[in-house]
């Protein structure tokens, strides 16, 4: 019965999580940098008319956040481009922040969360699906 208290075998528990998950993150960070967030922003960071919210090269300070938005192109479109024809989830329109959007001037963002847990070919498969996509968008808008 839970009376507030934790038990011996709870914090038994708990403590062998916490060692686990220590244990987890120190073996992350040596695969790769553990960074899969620094790398996935330098390479957001060259695509063309892509419009990224936020600065990643403290190397640092930072979550594994990145907010984007396509030049010209509304980010719940992107980010159902994203899902349907990559597989790659991420959120779209506004979020719970509603200043970032105020401060950016923006309405919507498309936004990747990226954690210890991804991998290089993950990062690479959004850096591609992100570049044919705005190959696509660039040749869709002059057209317009």
């Amino acid at each position: 019965r839970w009376n507030g208290t934790c038990s011996i075998r709870c914090s038994s528990l708990f403590g062998a999580q916490n060692v686990w998950t220590r244990k987890s993150i120190k073996e992350a960070l040596k695969i790769d940098g553990g960074k899969p967030v620094i790398e996935a922003y330098k390479r957001i960071k060259n695509i063309p008319d892509i419009e990224i919210y936020g600065n990643f090269d403290d190397d640092f300070h930072h979550v594994g956040i990145i907010s984007i938005n396509f030049k010209g192109i509304d980010g719940a479109f992107v980010a159902d481009d994203l899902f349907s024809r990559y597989d790659i989830e991420t959120r779209a329109g506004a979020h719970c922040a509603p200043l970032i959007h105020e401060y950016y001037h923006t309405s919507s963002q498309v936004r990747f969360s990226f954690g210890l847990n991804n991998t290089k070919e993950e990062v690479e498969k959004c850096i591609q699906a992100l570049q044919q996509l705005g190959k696509e968008y660039q040749e869709w808008l002059s057209q317009s």
